[in-house]
């Protein structure tokens, strides 16, 4: 249905349609100096970094992090915002059952390498848009690559679902799936590197 594969036991505990439940933040990428994460900051999905103090609220909420994981030149991340992140119901259940968070691949490569791996892992396929689920604790629990909306939708309300009735068990299999080290993020100020990985992306794009 869903236009991706499944991994047996672990995709049946992820994918059982049950009540959901409730939250929300505002976006907080408008003024980011990433080109990529700032062309997120105004869609209505309430976008954060990643960060410790976002997983460190995830925790507080008990809500899995939807860590959506794309860049600037990359077509299906563009035709997933347009279709889905700038969509009011998708983005009312993103904001509702989940933490979102947008991460820019050319900032973060050590967050996209570990959940590229993960998705080859349970998926057989990786790339851009990546769409994980990840746990409060770090752990991916599940990936999907580009979905339509309406795919998307049913997705987000199954796993918020899961989640509500069996927390416990979504992070017995997320343990046992992946480990969690490149997962945790550091609070860390905007280092030199990280600053002329910035001007790097931002001179790319603006060159054209």
């Amino acid at each position: 249905m869903f236009g991706f594969k499944r991994a047996g036991e672990f995709a049946a505990l992820l994918l059982v349609l049950l009540p959901a439940v409730a939250a929300a933040a505002g976006n907080s990428l408008a003024n980011h100096p990433s080109p990529y994460l700032a062309l997120h900051g105004h869609d209505p999905v309430a976008w954060q970094e990643w960060n410790a103090d976002t997983v460190a609220r995830a925790r507080r909420e008990n809500k899995l992090l939807f860590v959506s994981v794309g860049y600037f030149a990359c077509h299906w991340c563009h035709v997933m915002q347009r279709e889905s992140y700038t969509n009011p119901q998708i983005a009312a259940l993103l904001n509702r059952d989940f933490i979102p968070v947008k991460v820019d691949r050319e900032l973060n490569s050590g967050l996209d390498e570990a959940l590229q791996n993960f998705s080859a892992q349970l998926n057989g396929v990786a790339g851009w848009p990546l769409n994980a689920f990840v746990t409060p604790e770090g752990y991916p629990a599940f990936v999907v690559l580009y979905a339509p909306p309406d795919d998307f939708r049913t997705l987000l309300t199954h796993l918020a679902g899961r989640w509500a009735a069996d927390p416990a068990g979504i992070r017995r299999l997320a343990r046992q799936a992946a480990p969690p080290p490149a997962m945790r993020p550091a609070s860390e100020p905007l280092t030199a590197e990280r600053s002329a990985r910035l001007a790097a992306v931002r001179g790319r794009h603006m060159a054209g």
